[in-house]
C-alpha cells in the first residue's frame, strides 16, 4: 500500500464507522416506535361520541394517532365545535342528522369494536336494534365519564 492510499485508510474507516452506528440507530429507533404503535388495538373501531361520552374527556387525538382505523360518529347533540380540537381535520367524524342515523353508519361502518352509550339515546332500545346481527362487538358504555374512559381504553390499549 502507497504511502498516499494510507493517509486516506483511517478516515475511510471512521466514516464507514459512523455510518453503521447511524444505521444501527435509525433501526432501533423505528422497531421502538412501530413496538409501541403495536401496543394499541390494530382493529376497526366506532366511537359513539354522545354527551356522556363527551364528558368523559377520552384523548381522541392519541386514539385518532394510534388507532389505525377509528371512526367518530357524532350523536345529533355533539358538534365538532363542542369538542374544542386542536387539529379537527385529522380525525374521521361523521356527523348525523338523527339517532337512527347513528345506528344505520354504525351499521354500515362494520367496526370490529363499536361503543355506544345507549342511556344517551331517547327514541332507541338496544334491543330492538338487532345490532348483534351486523357487528362483532359491541361495548355498551355508561354515563359515568371515569367508567366511559377505563372501558374504551382498557379495550383499545392491549398491554
Amino acid at each position: 500500500m502507497s504511502r498516499g492510499n494510507r493517509r486516506y485508510v483511517y478516515p475511510v474507516l471512521a466514516l464507514a464507522g459512523l455510518i453503521s452506528v447511524s444505521v444501527a440507530y435509525a433501526y432501533r429507533t423505528r422497531i421502538q416506535v412501530s413496538q409501541k404503535q403495536r401496543k394499541y388495538a390494530s382493529k376497526r373501531v366506532s366511537i359513539v361520541l354522545s354527551e356522556s361520552v363527551v364528558e368523559a374527556r377520552l384523548p381522541l387525538e392519541e386514539l385518532s394517532n394510534m388507532v389505525q382505523d377509528i371512526v367518530f360518529i357524532l350523536h345529533p347533540k355533539v358538534t365538532r365545535e363542542s369538542l374544542q380540537l386542536q387539529n379537527a381535520q385529522q380525525f374521521k367524524f361523521i356527523e348525523c342528522n338523527s339517532e337512527e342515523g347513528v345506528i344505520h353508519v354504525l351499521k354500515h361502518l362494520r367496526g370490529l369494536v363499536n361503543f355506544i352509550c345507549f342511556e344517551d339515546f331517547e327514541s332507541l332500545k338496544p334491543e330492538d336494534l338487532h345490532l348483534d346481527t351486523f357487528l362483532v362487538e359491541t361495548r355498551e358504555l355508561a354515563k359515568d365519564p371515569a367508567e366511559t374512559k377505563e372501558a374504551v381504553m382498557s379495550c383499545l390499549y392491549e398491554t
